[in-house]
């Protein structure tokens, strides 16, 4: 079942992207090349909204019910339609955060998914968050979305990293024996693999045809804080929080760090500039594909110890240190590879 319902995301995926992408060009939904962009050719930015009708076609193959993803449904398309506007008019950052906070609230007064409970984090018990829980777990679902956005500079590199963290978002519902969540996180990312095969670069001679907008990485970043959300916390408590920034750990890393220099440097937290992990790389003279395989494979290998070291018993305060420590490391060695001859 679970992979009739993934294939019917990627090929739902991949015929709306062969409809989409056309139609795209004539009303000017597409990237146009110049400035610090990458490609060299008009790119139609209708990979999210592709993914959004695979994913929806999928989850119809599941014999549940879908009434309690009707706030994600929701939530999913206003971010869409923004993103969509934004791909086309460049919308105000205030009317982006506008439909990111009320995405983020759909989640968490309608669907009742909130961080409430961040675990022992310093050897001093657990930290339970009370009224602070839904300002919070706003805060937290803006910030994944825009660390989604920050990171979607090269092809492939967004949906080949958001695929490895939805694999390990599933695995940790498997292990926990969610195996209703699973299957749900599993249909997305089929959808997921309907739009990399369009957008990742397989070679110099074949890069990426399609992007996925503003529509899509907004989306997708919803989707991750919907389920690491959900998957953290009771009734479900499938890992502790701790073991969610593991899985998430290049994306908030990423943003963290490049965040925190511009600040230093007296200067917008949005603006822009090449200080982000796959513009280092690309001015050492990694290739696309390459910078796909590293990040992602990066985050794969964290993610794996973290949610390993959970299950072999290794506590929240010691994995959260060593979260720390590993942040201190990548700094240093983002330091070293744009000092570096």
């Amino acid at each position: 079942m679970i992979f009739f319902g993934c294939l019917i995301g990627i090929i739902t995926t991949a015929m709306c992207l062969r409809i989409l992408m056309p139609i795209a060009e004539r009303i000017h939904l597409v990237d146009l090349p110049g400035g610090r962009k990458q490609h060299e050719s008009v790119k139609p930015l209708v990979g999210g909204i592709a993914i959004f009708i695979g994913f929806a076609c999928a989850m119809l193959s599941l014999p549940i019910s879908l009434i309690g993803y009707r706030p994600f449904a929701l939530g999913g398309l206003l971010l869409i339609f923004m993103g969509i506007l934004d791909d086309m008019h460049e919308v105000s950052p205030h009317a982006r955060f506008g439909a990111e906070i009320v995405s983020a609230l759909i989640m968490t007064v309608w669907a009742s998914i909130v961080i409430t409970n961040l675990g022992d984090l310093f050897f001093a018990g657990e930290i339970r968050l009370g009224f602070f829980s839904i300002p919070f777990t706003t805060f937290a679902i803006v910030g994944l979305i825009n660390a989604v956005n920050m990171l979607d500079g090269s092809d492939g590199l967004a949906g080949s990293l958001i695929f490895v963290q939805l694999f390990l978002l599933a695995l940790t519902a498997f292990l926990a024996h969610l195996i209703v969540e699973a299957k749900v996180i599993v249909l997305l990312m089929g959808a997921l693999l309907g739009f990399l095969y369009f957008n990742f670069p397989f070679s110099k001679k074949r890069t990426a045809r399609v992007f996925m907008g503003d529509a899509g990485s907004m989306f997708l970043g919803y989707a991750l804080s919907w389920f690491a959300t959900g998957l953290s916390q009771a009734p479900r408590s499938a890992i502790y929080p701790v073991g969610i920034l593991w899985i998430l750990s290049i994306t908030i890393w990423d943003a963290f760090r490049v965040i925190l220099l511009r600040l230093f440097s007296k200067k917008s937290p949005f603006s822009s500039d090449r200080n982000h992990l796959h513009h280092v790389l690309q001015d050492r003279g990694f290739s696309p594909k390459n910078i796909c395989f590293i990040i992602a494979g990066s985050n794969l290998m964290f993610g794996l110890g973290g949610v390993l070291a959970l299950h072999l018993g290794v506590s929240s305060p010691v994995l959260f240190i060593s979260y720390f420590f590993g942040f201190l490391i990548y700094c240093t060695g983002m330091r070293f590879l744009q000092t570096a001859r």
